[in-house]
C-alpha cells in the first residue's frame, strides 16, 4: 500500500517543532526570534497532527473500523500515561486534593500527551455530528474554535475579574477536545470526506495563504507587543486557516513510498521527547538551542528502539 511520502516529511518537520516549543529554541542566541517561532508558527504543529488524524478518520468510519481505532488510542494513551506517571501521580503525596489533580490530568493528558483525549474527543463529536451537513458542521466547527480563540485572548490580556481570570488560564480550559481537537480534527474529515485536496485550485489555496498570513501579521503585531502573560497561545485564529492550506499543499504533492517509517519515527519522537528533555535538564545544563537539537537528536535514536517494540506490542505508536 502507497503513502504520502510528502506527509510523512511534514510529520518529521512538525514533531521538531514540538520539541523546539518544549526546550525554548534559539532563546540563547535571540529571544525576540524565538518568541515569533515558539508563539507563533510552531503552534502550527499539533494542529497538523490533528488535521492528519482527522483526514484517516473518515474511512475509518467508512469502513467500519470504529473499534480497533478506539482499541488502539485507548492502549496509546494508558501505556504513554504510564511512561509518565512518575511525573503526575501523587506516589507519595496521596491526598484529596492532590487525586482530583491525578483525575485532571488522566482527563486532559499530561503534558504533550493532551493530544490524545483532544484526539479522542473530537472524534467523539465527529460520530454524534456526523449526520450534520458538511456546511453546519463547519459552522460548528469556526464558532467553537472562535470561542477558545476569545477564552484564550481573555487569560492572556486579563480582562477578567478574579475568579474567572484564574480559571481561564488554566492551559487545560481552552487546550482541549473541544476548542482546539474538534476544530482541526474535523476540517480534516471533511477535507478527506469531499476530496478537497483533490479539487481545490491553486488559486483558492494562496488566497487561503494569504489571508492566513494577513491574520497571522496582526496576531504576531498584537502578542508582540501588547502580550501581558507568558503563558500558553495554543489558540491562534492564524492556525484555522494555515494550517489546512499547509495541509492540503503538502497533500497535492503527494510523493509516495511504501515505508512507513518516517511515520512511526515522528510518533516515537512526539511522545518520547519530554522525557529525554526531563533528564537532560537534570543532569546538564545546555543552553537552549544546543538542547533543542540534542533532544532531537536522542529522541529520534530511542525511537529506534521504540519503534521495533512496537512492532512486537502494536499499540505505543
Amino acid at each position: 500500500m502507497y503513502r504520502n511520502l510528502s506527509l510523512d516529511i511534514l510529520r518529521i518537520i512538525m514533531a521538531f517543532m514540538v520539541v523546539a516549543i518544549h526546550t525554548r529554541f534559539l532563546s540563547d542566541i535571540s529571544p525576540v526570534v524565538s518568541h515569533l517561532l515558539i508563539k507563533t508558527l510552531f503552534n502550527i504543529a499539533v494542529p497538523v497532527f490533528l488535521l492528519i488524524n482527522g483526514f484517516y478518520f473518515y474511512p475509518v468510519l467508512q469502513k467500519d473500523q470504529l473499534r480497533g481505532w478506539t482499541k488502539k488510542i485507548v492502549y496509546l494513551y494508558i501505556f504513554w500515561m504510564l511512561v509518565y506517571s512518575i511525573y503526575w501521580f501523587p506516589f507519595s503525596d496521596f491526598s484529596v486534593i492532590t487525586l482530583l489533580k491525578a483525575i485532571k490530568t488522566i482527563l486532559f493528558g499530561y503534558a504533550q500527551l493532551w493530544y490524545i483525549p483532544a484526539m479522542f474527543g473530537a472524534a467523539l463529536m465527529i460520530m454524534f455530528f456526523k449526520n450534520l451537513s458538511s456546511k453546519v458542521l463547519l459552522l460548528l466547527i469556526i464558532v467553537l474554535y472562535c470561542t477558545g480563540v476569545i477564552l484564550q485572548y481573555s487569560a492572556n490580556y486579563h480582562v477578567a475579574p478574579q475568579p474567572a481570570d484564574k480559571i481561564l488560564n488554566y492551559y487545560w480550559f481552552h487546550r482541549n477536545f473541544l476548542f482546539i481537537g474538534f476544530a482541526f480534527f474535523g476540517i480534516g474529515f471533511l477535507i478527506h470526506k469531499h476530496n478537497i485536496h483533490e479539487n481545490i485550485t491553486t488559486l483558492n489555496l494562496f488566497k487561503l495563504f494569504l489571508t492566513g498570513i494577513l491574520i497571522l501579521y496582526i496576531e504576531v503585531h498584537m502578542n508582540y507587543t501588547l502580550y501581558i502573560n507568558n503563558g500558553d497561545l495554543a489558540n491562534q485564529l492564524f492556525l484555522l486557516i494555515l494550517a489546512p492550506v499547509l495541509f492540503l499543499f503538502v497533500m497535492r504533492l503527494n510523493f509516495k513510498t511504501q515505508n512507513r517509517l518516517l511515520t512511526s519515527l515522528a510518533a516515537s519522537i512526539y511522545f518520547v521527547h519530554m522525557l529525554i528533555i526531563y533528564i537532560l535538564q537534570k543532569t546538564t545544563d545546555l543552553p537552549a538551542t544546543a538542547l533543542t537539537l540534542t533532544v532531537f537528536f536522542l529522541s529520534a535514536l530511542l525511537s529506534v528502539f521504540i519503534i521495533q517494540l512496537n512492532k512486537k506490542v502494536k499499540f505505543i505508536l
